[in-house]
């Protein structure tokens, strides 16, 4: 409204207080508070311009973002080492005589007699 047709921010300002749209401290809102936070938004959304012109610019993040753009589905895949059929590892069930022998076996050479 005010930069197509041409209306004071101080009455667009009173018709939104008029409305009920309050500043912080509850007060109604001002025209000048109104054009201050207009402001504040351009300059935002120019600074977001920038930033996207800058990143998109970028030789590694231009090539994601047309990747991006084509396919708009996320395609999750697994790992290689994850995708590869292996065999489940033959379990040999080991006796408890076989274990005692293999304790044995680590130990010998503290129950050696001098």
């Amino acid at each position: 409204m005010h930069f197509e047709d041409d209306v004071q921010w101080t009455d667009i300002a009173a018709a939104l207080a008029a409305q009920g749209v309050t500043q912080g401290n509850g007060k109604p809102i001002t025209g000048r508070r109104l054009e201050t936070l207009m402001r504040n938004i351009r300059l935002q959304n120019e600074k977001e311009a920038k930033k996207t012109a800058v990143r998109e610019q970028r030789k590694d993040a231009a090539t994601h973002n047309a990747e991006r753009e084509d396919d708009k589905t996320i395609k999750l895949k697994l790992a290689p080492e994850l995708t590869q059929r292996t065999r489940p590892e033959q379990h040999t069930v080991i006796s408890e005589a076989d274990i005692r022998r293999d304790a044995l076996a680590r130990h010998a050479h503290l129950l050696n007699k001098k």
